[in-house]
């Protein structure tokens, strides 16, 4: 298989696994930031999400590249537990920035106030120093759309 048509085979996987966030079985698959071998540079938890009778918060965690000198940005829904715990419904590793990490991220932060259903941070290139806002607009569990 070549490298081009591995790297669509395992986007489309993860497409899959997004669309299928009801198989809780599943979880064990999802990307855990904190196993990467990646240094954390910052995490940030904030703004709640519903979604079928779940609920929870968001965390949020920015980790240093293995590879570059460049930073790599996570979301984690948080689901709370009858005792007052968390524990992570779902986990997922930015694609659009995390497949060729070139970033350094920074500023971190709600729009949207207590919901946290935007967020924006800075992005600013590795190599040609540009910086831009992106935008992630997150709706429903495992699932976001970002914009620059």
């Amino acid at each position: 298989m070549s490298y081009l048509a591995g790297l669509l085979f395992a986007v489309s996987s993860c497409f899959v696994l997004a669309e299928s966030t009801e198989e809780w079985a599943k979880r064990e698959m999802l990307v855990d930031p904190y196993s990467t071998g990646e240094e954390v540079v910052s995490e940030w938890m904030g703004g709640e999400w519903r979604h079928k009778g779940l609920r929870g918060k968001y965390r949020f965690v920015i980790t240093k590249s293995l590879h570059a000198n460049s930073h790599k940005f996570y979301i984690q829904w948080l689901r709370a537990l009858e005792q007052g715990d968390e524990e992570v419904a779902y986990s997922l590793g930015v694609r659009e920035i995390n497949m060729v990490p070139s970033f350094q991220l920074s500023d971190v932060n709600c729009v949207e106030g207590d919901t946290c259903r935007i967020v924006q941070l800075k992005a600013t290139h590795s190599e040609e120093l540009t910086s831009r806002e992106l935008r992630l607009d997150l709706y429903e569990l495992g699932r976001y759309n970002l914009s620059f």
